[in-house]
């Protein structure tokens, strides 16, 4: 497969059913990113980011840790990425 790119998944009936970002990993040939997504543009990913910082909020007012993910991969919809914050 062509890696690195974008692709429309679709069914026998060619009706799209997702978006998947293709690009080698130790695990398989990318990652299914979901319906609706058609660019990576820099609103998704504040959107992600967003999403998964208020998840966190817990975590960043806490004084009983000095690290934590605060992005975590398929959790937070965009396999691949991880963000650890030590304090």
């Amino acid at each position: 497969p062509v890696l690195d790119q974008l692709v429309q998944l679709v069914n026998q009936s060619h009706q799209v059913i997702g978006t998947a970002y293709v690009s080698k990993q130790n695990k398989g040939i990318g990652w299914y990113l979901g319906k609706g997504i058609e660019h990576l543009t820099v609103s998704y990913f504040v959107s992600l980011f967003e999403a998964a910082k208020q998840r966190r909020t817990d975590f960043s007012n806490s004084d009983f840790t000095n690290a934590y993910r605060v992005f975590n991969q398929d959790g937070d919809h965009f396999g691949g990425l991880t963000i650890d914050l030590y304090k």
